[in-house]
């Protein structure tokens, strides 16, 4: 929510807007489901005593022509919901509520408002108007001007957060560099630095869920599909690397323990983005295995690795047992290993899981710590299970959890040392038996 005021809930059909009511002399608020519009604001400074009367008419102004927008969008919504009513046919509701948005119909006047009294409280309500309601080019033009002239009007942090949830597209990045080079504090900007990380390193996440569902890319423009599949560029990656730095070297001389939280969250984030993305060479990981033996990644280099962050206690890891089983049983005459990086805080857990599931290839244990242990911190794991492969050079190849895309990735690494396999056919008629 922006600010605490009364909404007006208007139903249509099978719809929910919320308009704010007019009341006088009072900055209200809309609400809305979509990611980028749920942004609190920030408290508003006070002006010079001799600027006070010039900036109060300006401002009563523009919460006027906001107050006529509400109230024509309210009048269309009835008449909408009038015309909803005297139609019986469901298709012909349905195409109503579709093709006759007024809040979308509207969204050019909400602009329009902007540019007039640009600046003000009321031009802010505006453009997150837009954002929850308009059309996706509209929305993508209320955010530019919203990142770009309204930072000290926001909380810049809820729109970092927000972005994470957000389909990846090629203007998220741009929106990302203005937060950090409009942010009000320090602590602001890397706050946004390290939100682009993360949002950078998810991007492979829906490149997979497009391999495995086409009906996904057919909803998507030409555009937004290629950025989510291209790998990212050099340039790229280097612009996210300065902007960590900088929240890095910022916070070196402050000692509280947000900054130190900031601090060590930004390196941990620059370090999977020099060391951890595809086409990296894999950093040596040293433990010990479920026997208590010290061993090293580094030990098995000349072979293919797959590498599986796992725990019992995960229900997707333990639905990749079968599958896991059944590859490491397939290619045991070929160079190729499973390393495990086992997350169970008790070892007798792991121990268990590892006997009564038949997991009978190496792996390492994470400590008590469960999740939060040395190995899967040192790597920035997050999501469980997470599996890379290396190839025999120890170039990281591949990163994620799909089997279809481990399959894949196998068969392209195995091939380039003359080993030619086909897993997904005989994983189709082999995991009944599995």
């Amino acid at each position: 929510m922006f600010m605490k005021y009364s909404c007006l809930l208007i139903l249509v059909a099978t719809g929910v807007s919320c308009i704010r009511e007019s009341t006088p002399n009072a900055t209200k608020t809309r609400m809305d489901e979509s990611p980028a519009a749920n942004v609190a604001t920030a408290n508003e400074p006070p002006q010079p005593a001799q600027d006070i009367q010039p900036v109060v008419d300006r401002e009563l102004a523009a919460q006027q022509r906001l107050d006529q927008l509400d109230t024509e969008l309210k009048q269309r919504v009835e008449n909408l919901k009038q015309q909803v009513r005297s139609t019986d046919s469901k298709e012909e509701q349905l195409r109503l509520l579709s093709d006759a948005s007024p809040a979308r119909q509207m969204s050019t006047e909400y602009l329009s408002l902007e540019t007039q009294f640009a600046h003000s409280t009321a031009a802010r309500d505006a453009l997150l108007f837009v954002i929850a309601n308009g059309s996706p080019a509209d929305k993508e033009i209320a955010t530019t001007r919203l990142l770009s002239n309204y930072n000290d009007l926001i909380q810049s942090n809820k729109i970092v957060d927000s972005f994470q949830d957000e389909m990846p597209r090629s203007i998220i990045d741009q929106w990302f560099q203005l937060l950090i080079a409009n942010a009000n504090t320090e602590s602001d900007a890397a706050y946004a630095a390290i939100g682009w990380a993360k949002y950078t390193r998810q991007i492979p996440v829906f490149k997979e869920t497009l391999d495995l569902n086409p009906s996904v890319v057919a909803r998507l423009s030409a555009e937004q599909a290629a950025y989510i599949s291209r790998p990212r560029t050099e340039a790229e990656r280097a612009a996210i690397a300065t902007a960590l730095e900088q929240a890095m070297a910022k916070s070196d001389d402050l000692a509280s323990d947000s900054d130190k939280a900031i601090r060590d969250t930004a390196s941990t984030e620059l370090f999977e983005l020099r060391n951890l993305y595809v086409g990296q060479v894999a950093p040596d990981m040293e433990g010990t295995d479920l026997d208590g033996v010290k061993f090293r990644l580094s030990d098995y280099r000349g072979k293919i690795i797959m590498l599986d962050f796992w725990g019992h206690w995960c229900p997707p890891c333990r639905a990749l047992y079968d599958h896991e089983r059944f590859i490491n049983r397939t290619l045991a005459d070929k160079p190729f290993v499973i390393l495990g990086i086992n997350s169970d805080p008790k070892l007798e857990t792991a121990q268990k899981a590892v006997r009564k599931e038949t997991l009978s290839w190496r792996h390492f244990w994470n400590g008590t710590a469960g999740t939060g242990g040395p190995l899967s911190s040192a790597w920035n794991i997050e999501g469980w299970p997470t599996i890379y492969l290396i190839d025999q050079y120890g170039v990281i190849r591949y990163k994620g959890s799909s089997a279809e895309s481990i399959d894949n990735g196998l068969k392209i690494l195995l091939a380039e040392m003359g080993h030619e396999v086909e897993l997904s056919e005989q994983i189709t008629s082999n995991s009944a038996v599995d």
